[in-house]
């Protein structure tokens, strides 16, 4: 294993960059390669999704009933992922928010 690359302790990929004058980095930085694999992950995941809703798109394009039920789909689920937001924040930010009290 090269150990200029990989971190002993958990085996990460991440390269020592603190010698690199051109990269601006200070002593002791390190670039962490996982963090790059889970945005290239991410964008690859948000690509696939917005060519599924294309393609969903298109094919109801042609018949008013599923466009409209499409459409009701979309909505709802921008509501969902709205109140699913919030109810992290809180559970992360209000240390005295518990849910099942709540409810």
């Amino acid at each position: 294993v090269d150990n200029d690359l990989y971190n002993e302790t958990t085996l990460l990929p991440h390269r020592d960059i603190s010698n690199h004058r051109f990269l601006g980095a200070s002593e002791g930085m390190v670039l962490d390669y996982t963090v790059l694999a889970v945005v290239i992950f991410t964008l690859a995941l948000i690509l696939v999704i917005e060519v599924g809703r294309h393609k969903l798109d298109v094919w109801a394009s042609g018949n008013p009933f599923f466009k409209t039920v499409l459409e009701l789909m979309y909505r709802e689920l921008t509501t969902l992922g709205m109140v699913e937001c919030v109810i992290y924040l809180l559970h992360k930010y209000w240390e005295d928010f518990d849910l099942n009290y709540e409810v």
